[in-house]
């Protein structure tokens, strides 16, 4: 059967309890998966992050998704949010002894650029990165970006401003919400981050991935 979401609680480093849906047998390779701003709608349970969490399990792998706290609208990160995932990071990193991928979507990819410049990861994946509205690092090499050819919060011309050495992926006919696009982003996004595993394990450097 399929592997289903469960809900865990996890403790942040400022003492806050941090609710997280989690999926597979926490066992094997990671992923950390990072939601939209949740004062505009974003939560651990979106369906993109589940349809991604779904094939990582599906694949043998594990995923976990933290509720991130309702806080902050400036241009950098709110330490909130930040603590929150680095919450789920260290779980991984207590649990299985490789370093997950990093997967955020919007104002999570925007506070997954900040953690992976700091840290190693398997993979790292943005979509829809808001670098219109939040500084943002320099993305990790052989990262994956993706963006919607009619996203209105950011642009790809934003997006290869950014990251200019990048390869980035364009979604024709999807806007910043994906609508109709999802299973196939996911896909690719599992894709990637396997190829990115294989090469890993194998002694190799991450490279780009085109979906």
């Amino acid at each position: 059967a399929p592997a289903q979401w469960t809900s865990d609680e996890l403790v942040a480093a400022d003492g806050r309890s941090v609710p997280c849906s989690v999926i597979g047998d926490r066992t094997g390779w990671a992923v950390v998966l990072a939601h939209p701003h949740p004062l505009y709608g974003g939560n651990r349970n979106h369906p993109l992050l589940h349809a991604i969490g779904e094939q990582v399990a599906a694949q043998g792998g594990w995923a976990i998704a933290p509720a991130l706290r309702p806080e902050g609208a400036g241009d950098m990160p709110p330490s909130g949010p930040m603590v929150d995932l680095q919450a789920a990071i260290n779980c991984v990193n207590d649990t299985t002894p490789d370093p997950p991928a990093l997967v955020g979507y919007s104002f999570g990819a925007g506070l997954m650029a900040h953690h992976a410049a700091g840290t190693w990861a398997a993979a790292c994946v943005f979509v829809a990165p808001p670098a219109d509205m939040m500084h943002l690092p320099a993305p990790p090499e052989g990262c994956l970006i993706v963006v919607g050819a009619h996203d209105s919060i950011v642009s790809p011309a934003t997006l290869r401003a950014w990251a200019p050495d990048h390869d980035l992926a364009v979604i024709d006919g999807a806007d910043h919400f994906l609508h109709g696009h999802i299973a196939h982003i996911a896909e690719r996004v599992v894709d990637y981050i396997t190829l990115n595993d294989d090469m890993n394990r194998l002694g190799e450097c991450t490279s780009p991935y085109l979906l």
